[in-house]
């Protein structure tokens, strides 16, 4: 599955193959789809593992990985520095991966009975 989800995106540049264009440039253009394929191996992740909290931070995260992907963040969120102009379209979605897996770390610590 993640070969063929390297593959996609350069098949419609083999000659002959043009009318597989099924990724269009906008999700791209900004070098953040691998954003989406991560949203999507989550949402598969928490369908195979039928967890609600994983399928909330995955609907979350597939939310936060497409507007990164469409839209430039830095126009609303502006970092004080030049380090490079798309580190907010980096920044929001790893958050989002980096609070959902705090919180749930801390809810199955809570569920845990002391041995």
């Amino acid at each position: 599955m993640t070969g063929l989800a390297l593959a996609v995106p350069y098949l419609p540049r083999v000659p002959g193959l043009r009318f597989l264009q099924i990724v269009p440039g906008e999700v791209t253009v900004r070098g953040t789809f691998a954003f989406l394929i991560i949203a999507a191996s989550l949402g598969v992740l928490a369908w195979a593992e039928r967890s609600r909290g994983l399928a909330v931070i995955a609907v979350i995260y597939a939310a936060t990985a497409l507007l990164a992907s469409l839209y430039d963040i830095e126009n609303v969120i502006s970092l004080g520095y030049d380090w490079s102009p798309y580190l907010p379209n980096v920044v929001l979605p790893a958050l989002v991966l980096l609070v959902g897996g705090a919180i749930a770390f801390v809810a199955q610590r809570g569920r845990r009975s002391p041995a």
